[in-house]
């Protein structure tokens, strides 16, 4: 029995060839079994590499040591990276494969990289002036970025000096490849991209660096740097605050490496460190991270473009989260401070709330959300925002930009605008005269019929809106009073420049707010005021902006604070004249200011209107929907304010749609022209109707049926016509998922395209969208030497089906695979061929990757035999070759594995057999000499 004892090694695994040092090893691995195999890597036998699959108990990476990990190394207990200590890859190798099942621990200042460990740059690469890169579509390395440009891999590299030369991007979000190498121009060496860091964990203390930058080369002529590579993370706890980086390279020139690729999945964040996936004068790198609960976390920038699906969504440190269509998430969304949400799509809320916003949330279309907002921080609303009860707290601003003239917010509850918040526009109306301004010297103002901007009040007069602006000298120009007060449309105007010495602004005017709520409560400021004149020079009688437009219908008003349409003031000069606040309320609270005074001066503004009525008015608030996919049931949850009970009612619909008692159309669409509704809401004194029209979208399918033969070096014929074709409402967009180098489909038309240059099977995939969703033909093509006509051989005929001559795939194989059931070919777990029999059947790896574990293929038969775990998930490129005496075919294509990691599992030794005798455990060692001699 094998002592149990540590283990400092003090050499290379690949000089361990003796029989006895192999017995050494059986028995070390026996007893790590029972947890006593350590090792430490220090300063006696450093570097120290792991060159076959190896398992230690514990390991220890002291300070200023390296491990070079080149063979799947597992660890059964913890291991420790010290300060200064380094876990790296050998470029041969490019992927780090690690696993610890207890706590792997980077302490700061400590390493594990795959930095310039991928794919190499030229003259490297082998490629001539080229660096190395991966075929889009079969991940083969081929020759990548030319005349200086930067390695591509999540973001394509940037040019070189001469604009040219970079390569696209490749690989998906799930896919953790390396990166691509730098290109040269003349006489220097292009930048290796980052390597592959694929951890799996128990839990993660990260307090210093995992990455897989690209090496840059800030001191190379002309030459590109390489692309990020890839960190790949499946870990229980997520500690730490350290840093993850797959950053691209610098360069010398402007050929910075692309950016490369994160994913992270866990169980449980506890991570305050950062994320970085950079690449200079290009675009990031693409970060996941995905939790077993299926929730998101944001750490970097993220657009949903609609179809993703989460339990949450958590926005971490200053993670920024880009809402374009119309994801699923199950609970509401909190933006912390620091971070930013974005609103850029009309059905970005549909299945989601914005909870609470510490941070900052900016809203550029209509939106709706059924749920409550809260908002602590900054809510930039430059389009339409409707939400169920809107809160606010102290240190609470709501905004537009500069670039809209209007903001509007609705709240199909209750609005309050605490004590120390503020809902303001001011300013962001007609602009001040001065020396950026459109008009020179004079403000500007708005012409009430057209409503364009033009020029208004001159040099040191006010700005006018209800209220004349102060006017300092009557020779020159004052705008006159513009804008209806029973319906108010437009900011104020701006107040003209002055000239001492040199030119000083006047002061821009409010801008416009249109609040909408069954009930408001002001606390805090609502404002629209127009701005004084420089602020920094008040002794200088420039003119102040004109007050805005305030526009509120509500339930009732109350609370403490105050809505104000205020002309600014002018020290020395004139003021500003007062804007417009329209109010249409039930009740107002005594306590509630409402101004619109014109703006102090020496020669003061002239007060604005206040317009107010109380009413028991109803107005529909939400906004209807304008399309649905035909076979889906449309429901619209209609939002009205007004006093008592509201009933609804459909005056103009299908037959067959309804509304509730609380207002939600319902509709089973079916295909046809569009449809108009007409919705009512009264609550017994008043109405109010809203008339909008559905278009009913038909979601598309292939009609059309591709050709699997080809002809080397001639055009490939799709079908007769060439092109794929597709009913469903357009416009149809077409797009190619997967197919060989040069295969391209026309994205308008679907005219396909293809010359090939090589023979043998390959898998095609093609799709086509529109607004309700898409579909995809999957098949695969046989490129033979011999004649092919559109329907597959010489002569337009039907394709040969017989069985003699070299291999040819008849058949295509599944894509999708699912964790902890049996992976099947097709319908059948053998693949189809065409050919003389015997064949040999063999699977192997696109060069940069690895045949998942577990992989294999019975040789006689073919069959495929794999049963995905937990730590599979992704896709899995798969090389499946045919052989026989007349020759060989290759079919090519990717599994997708879906399902949710959890925690790993702890992993054992697995060494032998406790019945194993002494005399077996020579003939393995025989056995395993005998085969490295061999080789």
């Amino acid at each position: 029995m094998c002592a149990q004892r540590n283990l400092v090694v003090g050499g290379d695994l690949r000089k361990s060839g003796s029989m006895l040092r192999l017995l050494g090893m059986w028995c070390l691995c026996l007893a790590s079994s029972a947890g006593a195999q350590t090792l430490t890597v220090d300063g006696s036998n450093s570097p120290f590499t792991v060159a076959t699959a190896a398992t230690y108990s514990q390991i220890t990476v002291a300070p200023s040591a390296v491990l070079i990990v080149d063979a799947p190394l597992t660890v059964t207990g913890d291991m420790l990276v010290q300060g200064t200590g380094r876990v790296t890859v050998s470029q041969t190798v490019m992927r780090l494969k690690l696993s610890v099942t207890g706590t792997l621990t980077v302490d700061l200042g400590g390493v594990i990289d795959a930095d310039g460990k991928g794919l190499k740059g030229a003259p490297a690469a082998g490629y001539g002036s080229g660096g190395a890169t991966l075929d889009t579509v079969s991940f083969a390395v081929i020759a990548g970025a030319y005349s200086g440009a930067g390695g591509s891999h999540a973001s394509g590299g940037n040019y070189g000096h001469n604009g040219a030369g970079a390569t696209p991007a490749y690989g998906g979000i799930l896919l953790a490849n390396p990166g691509g190498g730098g290109s040269i121009e003349t006489g220097s060496t292009g930048g290796s991209g980052g390597g592959v860091v694929d951890l799996t964990v128990g839990t993660l203390i990260l307090n210093g660096t995992i990455r897989a930058n690209g090496d840059g080369l800030p001191g190379s002529n002309e030459a590109g740097g390489g692309a990020g590579g890839s960190v790949k993370l499946t870990v229980g706890t997520l500690g730490g605050a350290g840093t993850l980086a797959a950053n691209g390279g610098t360069a010398y020139g402007p050929g910075f490496g692309g950016a490369g690729r994160i994913i992270v999945t866990l169980s449980t964040w506890a991570f305050n460190g950062h994320f970085q996936t950079l690449a200079a004068g290009a675009h990031a790198g693409t970060i996941l991270v995905v939790d077993t609960s299926n929730r998101f976390y944001v750490v970097g920038p993220q657009v949903f473009v609609g179809g993703e699906s989460y339990e949450g969504v958590l926005i971490k440190n200053d993670g920024a989260l880009t809402l374009q269509g119309s994801a699923t998430v199950r609970t509401p969304i909190t933006v912390p401070l620091g971070s930013t949400v974005k609103v850029t799509g009309n059905a970005a809320l549909n299945a989601m709330n914005i909870g609470v916003i510490d941070g900052r949330l900016e809203v550029t279309s209509n939106a709706t959300q059924q749920g409550d907002c809260l908002l602590r921080g900054t809510l930039l609303l430059d389009g339409v925002l409707t939400v169920g009860n809107f809160d606010t707290e102290a240190g609470a601003l709501v905004t537009h930009s500069p670039r809209v003239t209007t903001l509007r917010l609705a709240a199909t509850g209750t609005m309050r605008i605490a004590s120390g918040a503020s809902v303001q526009a001011s300013g962001l109306g007609a602009p001040a005269g001065g020396s950026l301004s459109t008009f020179g010297i004079s403000g500007g103002t708005y012409e009430p019929v057209t409503g364009a901007l033009v020029m208004g009040s001159g040099i040191t007069n006010g700005g006018s809106h209800a209220g004349l602006g102060g006017r300092v000298a009557s020779a020159n120009a004052l705008a006159p009073t513009y804008d209806d007060p029973l319906a108010p449309r437009y900011g104020g105007g701006g107040g003209g420049g002055v000239i001492y010495g040199s030119i000083y602004n006047g002061g821009a005017g409010g801008g416009v707010l249109r609040l909408t709520a069954s009930a408001l409560v002001v606390d805090g400021v609502v404002t629209v005021d127009g701005l004084t004149a420089d602020p920094t020079n008040l002794n200088i009688p420039g003119g102040a902006g004109a007050g805005g437009s305030v526009v509120i219908a509500t339930g009732p008003l109350s609370g403490t604070g105050g809505i104000y349409a205020r002309g600014g003031s002018s020290q020395f000069g004139a003021g500003g004249g007062g804007g417009i606040i329209r109010l249409v309320a039930d009740s107002v609270g005594s306590a509630v200011t409402l101004s619109v005074a014109g703006g102090a001066g020496v020669y003061p503004g002239g007060d604005g209107v206040l317009s107010q009525s109380m009413s028991s008015s109803v107005h529909i608030v939400s906004t209807a929907p304008s399309q649905v996919k035909a076979g889906a049931l449309l429901r619209y949850s209609a939002a009205a304010t007004g006093s008592g009970t509201i009933s609804w009612s459909l005056l103009t619909a299908p037959s067959d749609a309804g509304v509730s008692n609380v207002g939600e159309v319902t509709w089973l669409a079916v295909s046809g022209p569009p449809q108009t509704f007409s919705l009512q809401a009264t609550n017994g004194s008043a109405t109010d109707v809203q008339t909008f029209m559905v278009t009913v979208v038909d979601a598309p399918s292939i009609t059309s049926v591709a050709s699997t033969s080809a002809k080397l070096g001639a055009p490939y014929l799709y079908d007769p016509d060439g092109r794929a074709e597709a009913q469903g409402s357009g416009p149809l967009t077409w797009s190619l998922l997967a197919g060989p180098a040069g295969f391209t489909v026309d994205s308008l038309t679907g005219e396909v395209q293809w010359t090939p240059n090589s023979s043998g099977s390959y898998a095609v995939c093609l799709r086509v969208t529109n607004s309700a969703g898409d579909a995809t033909e999957c098949f695969s093509v046989v490129v033979s030497t011999s004649g092919t006509g559109p329907m597959g051989n010489a002569d337009g005929g039907p394709a040969s089906n017989g069985s003699t001559g070299a291999p040819v795939f008849t058949s295509s194989p599944s894509t999708t695979a699912f964790c902890g059931a049996p992976y099947h070919y097709a319908g059948s777990l053998l693949p189809e061929l065409t050919g003389s029999r015997p064949m040999t059947f063999a699977t192997s790896a696109i060069s940069g990757t690895v045949l998942p574990e577990g992989f294999s293929v019975d040789a006689d038969t073919g069959e495929l035999t794999w049963t995905p775990t937990n730590q599979q998930t992704g896709v899995h490129p798969i090389v499946l070759t045919a052989t026989n005496s007349a020759g060989q075919a290759t079919q090519v294509f990717s599994i997708v594995v879906e399902c949710r990691t959890n925690a790993p599992a702890k992993v054992g030794c697995s060494c032998g057999s406790p019945g194993v005798s002494l005399a077996g455990l020579v003939a393995m060692a025989a056995l395993a000499a005998f085969r490295r001699r061999r080789q």
